[in-house]
């Protein structure tokens, strides 16, 4: 029997996927498909929704959110197959007489299906919107996505080239899912060809032998280090350890976390920490930092140090200390440092980043409306 979410989703979805156009007809291939424009908003539903923590001593509840397409074959000639680390949506929805907007940060997807991180304050307008909603139910408008992406393919050449390998992102809350995004964008990246560094010889029939300097393309994650993937050098195609292989920005990418919250109830993002962790665990480093709780910082599941007490300037010169010294003197296009926040975090963490003597010009600050604060 059907479910009623289900049902429901089936009554919104009224347009027509199959064109009667002919896909031969050169004039259609050329003129019918509309140019992608990132303000053009298109309808969605909200297909998926889990709690991702619950509220518990003292923090605020967090859902995880997934909204897709109800018109996933329209696409827009130039439409981005992914979400770029750093870019966010607006989410528009009819609430009581008023329409409400709030940008959001994509953890994974694109403009066909995407997944949020939601923070419930008790006076969020849209987060408690959000809440009271199941799926199927309602319609969403979504548009962009925008903002200036942290590592951009298109330009390589800028100062925060494509991919540094030096990598400190400085996070508060919810604003650590910027980070998740290019975690998974240069950790568990797919369809994006990995360089063997290691041989590894089958011990499986489905699994691969690969060679020093194989190059694999990853078709799936099974967020355990292995991935599905296929052999661009010999053909074959199967499962393998990612720790054989180099993360995305090079064989000496180094990627730190120092993450700001409240409670370790508050964590969010705690199964892609741990995957990328188990796929390259000499190229990660995370650090927690809870500045209340009465007494116990511990939680199971929690990848990487917990620190009791607030994330100050000492807290951070302590942890970048090894990075500061790495980078100094270095060409400026290896080393980025990422802030992202509620507000009044971002003026903190960049005075805490040049103290230490670093260039000001490798720190990157993403804009506030970038963060879920209070909506």
């Amino acid at each position: 029997m059907k479910s009623f979410p289900i049902e429901k989703l089936a009554t919104l979805v009224v347009g027509e996927i199959v064109p009667s156009y002919s896909p031969h007809d050169s004039a259609f291939a050329l003129n019918a498909v509309p140019a992608f424009d990132p303000f053009e908003y298109r309808r969605s539903a909200l297909t998926e929704k889990s709690i991702v923590t619950s509220g518990t001593d003292g923090a605020y509840p967090v859902l995880r959110l997934r909204f897709c397409s109800l018109y996933p074959f329209d696409a827009r000639n130039g439409q981005p197959r992914m979400f770029l680390p750093g870019q966010s949506v607006e989410i528009l929805a009819r609430i009581g007489s008023q329409s409400v907007s709030r940008y959001y940060t994509p953890v994974c997807g694109d403009l066909s299906a995407f997944e949020i991180h939601v923070k419930v304050y008790p006076e969020g307008r849209m987060s408690q919107f959000l809440r009271k909603q199941g799926p199927g139910q309602r319609q969403f408008k979504v548009r962009g996505p925008f903002g200036v992406p942290v590592i951009d393919p298109e330009s390589p050449l800028t100062l925060a080239a494509h991919l540094p390998e030096d990598i400190v992102f400085i996070t508060g809350g919810t604003g650590i899912a910027p980070f998740l995004q290019l975690l998974q964008y240069i950790m568990l990246p797919v369809l994006q060809p990995l360089t063997v560094l290691t041989p590894y010889e089958q011990t499986m029939s489905d699994e691969l032998t690969l060679s020093r300097g194989d190059r694999v393309v990853t078709q799936d994650h099974y967020l355990d280090g292995w991935a599905l993937g296929h052999n661009l050098t010999t053909g074959a195609t199967g499962v393998f350890p990612l720790s054989v292989t180099s993360p995305l920005n090079g064989p000496r990418s180094r990627l730190t976390l120092l993450n700001a919250v409240h409670t370790p109830q508050d964590l969010i993002g705690l199964d892609l920490l741990e995957a990328a962790m188990l796929a390259h665990p000499d190229a990660l480093e995370v650090h927690h930092f809870c500045d209340r709780g009465s007494g116990s910082i511990a939680r199971d599941g929690v990848v990487g140090t917990v620190h009791a007490g607030k994330m100050d300037n000492t807290a951070v010169a302590d942890v970048l200390a090894d990075w500061a010294a790495r980078i100094l003197g270095g060409p400026l296009w290896n080393a980025l440092a990422v802030v992202c926040g509620p507000r009044g975090f971002d003026g903190f963490a960049v005075d805490a980043v040049t103290e230490l003597g670093v260039d000001g010009r490798v720190v990157r600050v993403l804009p506030a409306d970038r963060v879920m604060d209070r909506m």
